[in-house]
C-alpha cells in the first residue's frame, strides 16, 4: 500500500489575500492587483526578471495620485536591458491602472 500525501496548494491570489493587510499597506500595495496580476500587466519577458517591491506616492495630479514603483531583480545583467524597456513598462502599468492619465511616473530597480 503506497502512502499518498496531499499537499495544500493555493493560487497566488489566495496567498496574497492571506498576507497581513498591515504589511501590504506598509509597502503601499493598497491595490493588490499589481501583485496578483503582475504577469498579465508586464508580460512574460519582465515577469520572470522583475518583481514589485514597494510603491511610493510622490504627489497628486488633480484627483489622481502619482506613484513610483520600486522593483527588485535577482539578475544583475537585467539592469542594462531594463534601461531600454523602462518606458514600455511604464506604459503597460499606466494602461492597466490608469484611465487616460499617468498613475505611475517612474519605475526604479534594485538588486
Amino acid at each position: 500500500m503506497s502512502a499518498w500525501r496531499y499537499y495544500n496548494t493555493f493560487s497566488i491570489s489566495e496567498k496574497i489575500c492571506s498576507l497581513n493587510e498591515k504589511e501590504l499597506k506598509k509597502r503601499n500595495f493598497h491595490d493588490a492587483r499589481i501583485l496578483t496580476h503582475w504577469q498579465d500587466i508586464v508580460g512574460d519577458e519582465f515577469a520572470n526578471k522583475l518583481h514589485p517591491k514597494q510603491i511610493k506616492i510622490v504627489g497628486t495630479d488633480g484627483r489622481l495620485l502619482q506613484k513610483i514603483l520600486y522593483c527588485f531583480s535577482e539578475n544583475r545583467h537585467f539592469a542594462n536591458e531594463f534601461a531600454f524597456h523602462k518606458q514600455d513598462l511604464l506604459e503597460r502599468l499606466n494602461f492597466y491602472f490608469g484611465d487616460k492619465k499617468e498613475v505611475f511616473v517612474d519605475v526604479k530597480i534594485s538588486f
